[in-house]
C-alpha cells in the first residue's frame, strides 16, 4: 500500500473497485487501495476469527500470528525461540 505525504491535499477516486489518490492540481493518480480485494479478505479473515471460536488448534495458532504481528511492529529484530 501506497503511503501519502501527509502534508499534501488530495482529492480520492474510486474506478473499477479501486481507490486512487491525486493531488490536488495533478492529473497523476497513485493507486491507495483495490477496493474489492479489501472486503473479500476482510470477510476471509472475519470467517476465520469466528471458526477459531470452536476450533482450538486455529486459535493457537491465531495467537502467534498476533504475537509476531506485534513483535513486527515495534520494528526491532526478533530474538528467534524455537516454540
Amino acid at each position: 500500500m501506497t503511503i501519502l505525504d501527509p502534508n499534501k491535499s488530495y482529492v480520492y477516486e474510486r474506478v473499477d473497485n479501486k481507490i486512487y489518490a491525486r493531488e490536488i492540481g495533478s492529473l497523476t493518480r497513485i493507486l491507495v487501495s483495490e477496493y474489492g480485494q479489501y472486503w473479500e479478505d476482510k470477510n476471509n479473515w472475519m470467517e476465520l476469527l469466528v471458526f477459531a471460536r470452536t476450533n482450538t488448534v486455529l486459535q493457537q495458532e491465531l495467537e502467534r500470528v498476533i504475537v509476531l504481528y506485534h513483535l513486527l511492529k515495534q520494528q526491532e529484530p526478533i530474538a528467534h525461540h524455537p516454540v
